[in-house]
């Protein structure tokens, strides 16, 4: 429609817009804190009951970076992208099969951008590869009470939960035997718990857990902890932010982790994914210093295991152009090893390399399928119609063989040198993983969510 033509200016326009956008802003602000936890109803997993209070959320983690005085860009495309993976959730049922195909649509999109992103690089003494960078249409002092909002939203979360996932229940267990000095990975099937597969991570996952398992109850801890590693979370992104481009850029990075639907799935449910998210992000912190880097790499590495993917590509990253690439790398190498070593002692003080073998990778490799799009055409869908389950195995072969190669090229190929590169790189190799997974949770989302975020919003110039 032309304004003109209506004798309206574009200016008046652009205002009543951008006062309409900071009037939604403030209305979803005072409503977040009123609605109803997300729940698993009676954890019928991965379906949830009261889906529709995440679409609040989903608003507010848009509406800071989406202009609707403007025309669409891509920054727009990439966030609806990255939101609209809660489709999938809010069309599980008990009984459905279909749903979770909805979420590889939008992984593989997020995986191209990725390392589109990553492999941009600017021209000597020009800005022009992409446009000037986005800037909050909120103000910051309104996203700063914002946060402080959704932080005690996450609180309540956190603390009035009805599920209690195993995930949580095994990771406080393996706390309480640090703690007690008992083994953490238990052969005879962790400590007599009803589930034997509880202690199938890394020995970060249960150190983590330690400092609030030490003064509170289990249920308490596995609480709390969950709601420690999304806040920590929050305050990496700040960082990350303000030190790339100053303190209001932090606060919009911060802001937008808490207003993510995912963050509070998992808050409602009792995940730990925030913790893989949060080590993520300290290796992107870490990025100048290959020591510090491999510190962070190992943190990651052993908590949820998947981000040992990430180690060549940690390993191989110089923000540097001078010389002395190997240096940096043995240097890199050596720290890995150090800290690995730290981070196994309370472990193999009771427990022998094999059984955590054994109880992590080997268990592992021998889950069953479950949660993810193979599981559906090798399970469901099989059972119906034979010829679906041999040739779902043969492309998910095909698909495994590729994302090998993907990752190997992506690694060896030429990078952005900053952060936003490294970011880039590490969300698609994790995209690239969890595409090949077999069993498959909507949680996992949270492992590349926050690289994605800090590569779209700060890869313009």
């Amino acid at each position: 429609m032309n304004v003109h033509a209506l004798g309206v200016r574009p200016k008046a326009v652009g205002r009543v817009g951008l006062q309409t956008q900071r009037l939604a802003f403030v209305v979803l602000m005072a409503m977040v804190p009123l609605l109803p936890h997300l729940s698993s109803d009676g954890f019928s997993f991965p379906a949830v009951a009261n889906f529709w209070v995440t679409v609040p959320f989903a608003v507010l983690f848009l509406l800071p970076l989406i202009d609707l005085r403007t025309r669409a860009t891509i920054l727009h495309l990439d966030l609806l992208v990255l939101v609209s993976m809660l489709v999938a959730l809010g069309c599980e049922r008990p009984g459905r099969l279909w749903p979770v195909l909805l979420l590889y649509p939008p992984l593989l999109y997020l995986a191209v951008r990725m390392v589109r992103i990553a492999r941009v690089r600017r021209r000597a003494g020009s800005d022009t590869f992409a446009p000037p960078a986005p800037a909050s249409l909120i103000p910051r002092s309104w996203l700063l009470v914002g946060i402080v909002v959704l932080a005690s939203v996450h609180l309540s979360w956190a603390l009035d939960g009805s599920a209690n996932t195993d995930v949580a229940a095994g990771s406080v267990q393996g706390a309480v035997a640090i703690l007690d000095g008992r083994p953490v990975y238990d052969a005879t099937g962790a400590h007599g718990a009803q589930d034997p597969h509880t202690d199938t991570y890394g020995p970060v996952n249960y150190e983590a857990y330690v400092p609030l398992a030490a003064v509170a109850n289990r249920r308490t801890a596995a609480r709390l902890s969950t709601l420690a590693f999304d806040l920590l979370a929050a305050l990496l992104l700040f960082l990350l932010g303000r030190g790339v481009r100053g303190p209001s850029t932090g606060v919009l990075l911060a802001f937008c982790w808490l207003a993510f639907p995912f963050t509070l799935y998992e808050e409602a449910l009792g995940f730990n994914d925030s913790l893989v998210a949060a080590a993520l992000l300290g290796t992107l912190l870490a990025a100048a210093s290959p020591v510090r880097r491999g510190v962070m790499a190992a943190v990651a590495a052993w908590s949820k295991l998947s981000p040992l993917a990430l180690v060549p590509l940690l390993a191989v990253h110089d923000p540097r152009a001078a010389g002395g690439a190997w240096r940096r790398r043995v240097r890199f190498a050596l720290a890995f090893a150090a800290a690995s070593v730290l981070i196994f002692l309370p472990v193999l003080w009771h427990d022998s390399p094999g059984t955590f073998v054994s109880r992590t990778f080997g268990f592992q490799a021998q889950r069953p399928p479950g949660g993810s799009a193979w599981a559906v055409l090798q399970g469901g869908y099989a059972e119906r119609t034979p010829w679906i389950g041999v040739a779902s195995r043969i492309v998910h072969g095909v698909v495994v063989a590729l994302a090998g190669t993907f990752v190997i090229l992506l690694v060896r190929t030429p990078r952005r040198r900053d952060i936003v590169g490294l970011a880039g790189a590490s969300g698609a190799i994790l995209i690239a993983l969890e595409i090949c997974l077999s069993y498959f949770a909507f949680s996992y989302i949270l492992w590349f969510a926050p690289l994605v975020l800090v590569a779209v919003v700060l890869s313009y110039p």
